[in-house]
C-alpha cells in the first residue's frame, strides 16, 4: 500500500495540472473538475499518505522520514488547495509545480525502497 498510494498520489496531482490547462485553454467546466480532484482527490490521497506512512514505520516497513516526507507533502497541499480557493495565483501556482515535484519524487523513493 505504501507504494501504491504514492503513485496515485503522483498521478492525480498530475490530473490537476491537465485540468488546470484546460480551464485556461477555455474549458471553463474544468474548473469544477480541478476544484473537486484537488479537494476531494489530491487532498484527501495526501491524508491517506500520512496514515500509512505512520502504519508502515510502526510496523518497520519504512523509516521514520517516511512520515516526515507524507507530513510535509500533505502540509503543502492543504497551503496549495488554500491559496487556490483564495485566487492567490502568485502562490498557487508555483505551489502546485512543488506538488507535482514532491509527489513524484515520494512515488519514485517508495518504488525504490
Amino acid at each position: 500500500m505504501f507504494r501504491i498510494l504514492p503513485t496515485v498520489l503522483a498521478v492525480d496531482a498530475y490530473l490537476q495540472a491537465v485540468l488546470a490547462g484546460r480551464f485556461l485553454s477555455g474549458d471553463f467546466g474544468m474548473l469544477l473538475g480541478h476544484r473537486f480532484n484537488g479537494t476531494l482527490g489530491v487532498a484527501i490521497l495526501s491524508f491517506l499518505l500520512v496514515v500509512v506512512s505512520i502504519v508502515a514505520w510502526r510496523t518497520e516497513l519504512v523509516p521514520g522520514r517516511a512520515v516526515v516526507y507524507a507530513t510535509g507533502l500533505s502540509g503543502a497541499i492543504v497551503l496549495q488547495v488554500i491559496m487556490g480557493f483564495d485566487r492567490n495565483l502568485g502562490v498557487h501556482i508555483p505551489l502546485g509545480v512543488a506538488v507535482i515535484a514532491l509527489s513524484t519524487i515520494m512515488a519514485v523513493w517508495a518504488w525504490r525502497r
